[in-house]
């Protein structure tokens, strides 16, 4: 059976070029939405993160302290208001690129 091995960079921005073409990571842009679904928890200790699932399965992560101040959040349906910002990482090779929606500066609505 084939395997796929993913290697993902992570090359430090500076501050003066932080949108250049050669970062592994960049952020494509930020706008404020709002959001309704399921709180889950994904992956695994000590990096596991909040996440709130769209009923039409989008996934947008929650910041990381958003966690430690709502714990009893997992398996409740909420709806927050945050900006959005997309983050696109690509495999050094180029191959492979995984995109990511996360939401900062949450408020919760309901």
């Amino acid at each position: 059976m084939p395997s796929i091995v993913f290697c993902l960079g992570n090359q430090e921005s500076k501050e003066d070029d932080t949108n250049s073409e050669t970062d592994e990571q960049a952020i494509i842009n930020e706008i404020i939405i709002t959001v309704t679904g399921l709180v889950r928890l994904v992956g695994s200790e000590p990096l596991a993160q909040f996440v709130i699932e769209t009923e039409s399965g989008d996934i947008y992560y929650l910041p990381r302290a958003y966690r430690r101040d709502n714990p009893g959040l997992i398996n409740s349906v909420i709806t927050v208001q945050g900006e959005l910002e997309v983050i696109e990482m690509v495999t050094v090779d180029g191959k492979h690129r995984i995109i990511e929606n996360h939401l900062k500066n949450i408020i919760i609505i309901d």
